[in-house]
């Protein structure tokens, strides 16, 4: 695993504006309360970047440890039966080192797998599998200003793809990133995993925005909803969407009827856009080596309808 550095946004506790705490999106700098983005201050930080089959050493080496820890466990107790004449005792520890065994396996099996079936739909694509440290850099930049990995713990990307169509520079790649910590002796981290797909081409000119599929989780935001930019005459959209940004003039010009149905017609979706670039996912979603076709052709879509724009 390759530790790179980058420059990132600084992660804000408060409002730099208005110095409201409760209001505050930590993650995107939005205020909910005044409804202005925190000006970007920048740090040198790091992520991590797993190269192809990198989870899969990381398992073996886990295996190879427990496999000693085991034939030591199992040796010392073959030294006692033999002395004090018990009965095969070591059966239960071989049962739960096979256990284990089994249960590593599978977790390698699956990440060579989906590793290798990624490569394979590369081909199909017209992309590139890629563990180049330049690539994931680049992917880096255009990234430290999204809420998908601003502020977050232990960020990485695996079985990235990349290449260009037309006018567009295009990276699909599979992330994970941990939120929460340790809260005295509580653990409350969570390791969040999913599949995001990055546009970039210099003929895009977008204001920063956020679009966010509703969920459970959202009771804050509804709080301060009306910061929440919306669409009277589309009411199923700011239904099922919150719509976030600081330019609401340029945003609303921007999701304009066409954008509002495609996101209607692909309900889940967060979409996030700054300048030149965006990036579309769906939380904590792993999308399917065989539906990156699918998912691909969706980001194409959407990239035509904000070059109409």
């Amino acid at each position: 695993m390759k530790k790179l550095s980058n420059l990132v946004k600084v992660r804000y506790e408060k409002c730099l504006k208005c110095k409201n705490i409760k209001g505050f999106d930590f993650d995107t700098g939005f205020c909910f309360e005044c409804g202005s983005i925190s000006p970007i201050a920048f740090e040198k930080t790091s992520f991590l970047q797993d190269t192809p089959f990198e989870a899969a050493k990381e398992s073996f080496l886990i295996f190879f440890v427990l496999a000693n820890i085991i034939g030591i466990i199992w040796g010392l107790i073959n030294y006692v039966t033999s002395k004090e004449g018990f009965i095969f005792p070591f059966l239960w520890v071989m049962l739960i080192g096979a256990a284990i065994s089994v249960g590593i396996s599978i977790i390698i099996f699956s990440q060579v797998s989906r590793t290798h079936a990624v490569n394979e739909v590369a081909r199909s694509l017209g992309l590139s599998f890629s563990d180049d440290t330049e690539v994931f850099s680049k992917i880096f930049y255009y990234l430290k200003d999204y809420s998908i990995f601003s502020g977050k713990n232990n960020r990485r990307f695996s079985n990235v793809l990349c290449g260009n169509i037309g006018q567009a520079n295009i990276w699909i790649s599979d992330y994970q990133y941990v939120t929460g910590g340790q809260v005295g002796s509580t653990n409350t981290s969570t390791v969040h995993r999913g599949t995001f797909l990055l546009f970039q081409s210099d003929e895009l000119s977008l204001p920063s925005f956020l679009l966010k599929t509703k969920g459970i989780d959202d009771k804050i935001v509804s709080l301060f909803s009306n910061k929440n930019i919306k669409f009277p005459e589309d009411p199923n959209f700011s239904k099922h969407y919150f719509l976030f940004g600081e330019d609401e003039q340029k945003i609303s010009k921007l999701f304009n009827s066409s954008i509002r149905a495609f996101c209607e017609q692909h309900r889940g979706l967060f979409i996030e856009g700054n300048n030149d670039s965006f990036i579309i996912y769906k939380k904590d979603v792993t999308i399917n080596a065989d539906d990156l076709a699918e998912f691909l052709n969706l980001g194409k879509a959407l990239f035509r309808l904000f070059m109409k724009h």
